[in-house]
């Protein structure tokens, strides 16, 4: 509570708090504790005296308004996992006392997307604040998949075999079906080609997944 405080009015003349002794008491009902109210402030003689006056005692009164609380949700950002992911993180500014402030409305999903908080606030003592709700997100970013060219070989002179590739990364029980194109491969080696090894290189065209950005590894076609 702040000090409490009076004053005294109607001096005659040119008479001033001077004329008075002692002083009142001063009280009021309202604790640290206190709800959002106006609580009565009483006032008691106490060892108010003047020679010429006599008191007449007005009482006044404490309002408790509501204190701020802010509520500000996390910012996340996390990888795709095939998981449904929530950002469960806010900070709670303002709290008083053992005050217990439940917070709901946590952005989850489980697509490489953002999505947004929808942030409520319940407590016993929630007339007591005035509520700011600042929503965080949760963003899921596509997670990675190697698309690699297979290893061949074959005999000079002989045509390129079906050059072919293999995909790995997969999340939880996410599987070929997720993917949509395929990558196309390509090499320098020709039928007429000498004995080496030649680089199988795949490029994206019209690849592509929810959920997911593709790497690219090469592979090597032998020619013996």
């Amino acid at each position: 509570n702040p000090s409490l405080t009076y004053t005294i009015t109607g001096y005659k003349n040119s008479d001033t708090s001077s004329v008075v002794t002692g002083a009142p008491t001063i009280s009021t009902t309202a604790t640290t504790t206190s709800n959002v109210d106006s609580y009565p402030i009483t006032v008691a003689a106490n060892t108010l005296a003047a020679t010429n006056y006599q008191f007449s005692l007005a009482n006044g009164s404490l309002t408790i308004t509501q204190a701020p609380l802010t509520i500000t949700g996390a910012s996340t950002s996390v990888t795709y996992n095939g998981s449904t992911q929530t950002n469960n993180t806010a900070t709670i500014t303002g709290k008083k006392g053992t005050d217990v402030i439940t917070v709901s409305g946590y952005a989850s999903g489980t697509n490489a997307a953002t999505y947004n908080d929808i942030l409520s606030v319940s407590s016993p003592a929630l007339a007591n604040y005035n509520v700011t709700i600042n929503n965080g997100s949760l963003v899921i970013n596509k997670a990675t998949l190697t698309v690699t060219a297979n290893n061949q070989s074959r005999v000079y002179g002989d045509n390129n075999p079906t050059l072919t590739y293999a995909i790995t990364g997969y999340k939880n029980s996410d599987t070929s079906s997720v993917i949509t194109g395929a990558p196309i491969l390509s090499t320098d080696a020709t039928t007429t080609s000498n004995v080496g090894s030649y680089t199988i290189t795949s490029t994206a065209i019209n690849l592509a997944a929810t959920n997911y950005n593709f790497t690219y590894a090469t592979g090597t076609l032998t020619v013996n």
